[in-house]
């Protein structure tokens, strides 16, 4: 049997030959198989800026801006601090308010994310208090990184 997920509700939908489409037997919800809408999230991206110097050498940013792009164009609400902090503007206050108005987290996590103090592990904190869904990427070899022991569990 060809199952795939059901973009309403999740759960496994089968495919019907006599109707050339599949089904969802918990919602009954039909629909092709090219066709999967996804209801449009709001996401916050934490991540490390790229250093100067050499020794702090971090590719979060440029992967952050390629997972950004890819996620505006499926239709979803991203934030990254490039965009949404503006001159002059009350930076930690604009990141808090951020994070408190996005359903989602994702944390890409390398040694500079980590790395304590740190704005990341700010954010994470925030996070956290306030029910959010955090996912982590881990952009280096967990040998060089280790997650923050509030997030170690996800």
């Amino acid at each position: 049997m060809i199952t795939q997920p059901c973009p309403k509700c999740a759960d496994p939908a089968a495919y019907s030959k006599k109707r050339e489409r599949y089904f969802c037997a918990e919602c009954e919800l039909e629909f092709d198989a090219h066709v999967q809408a996804v209801e449009p999230q709001t996401i916050f991206l934490s991540y490390a800026h790229r250093s100067e110097r050499e020794e702090d050498f971090d590719l979060s940013e440029e992967l952050v801006k390629l997972i950004q792009q890819e996620l505006q164009r499926d239709g979803h609400t991203v934030w990254i601090d490039k965009d949404g902090i503006r001159a002059g503007s009350q930076w930690r206050e604009r990141i808090t308010s951020a994070i408190l108005e996005h359903a989602h987290f994702l944390s890409f996590l390398s040694t500079r994310s980590v790395r304590d103090p740190g704005v990341c592990l700010n954010e994470i904190s925030i996070a956290l208090g306030h029910g959010k869904n955090i996912q982590t990427v881990l952009v280096q070899d967990e040998s060089r990184v280790a997650p923050p022991l509030t997030i170690s569990h996800i």
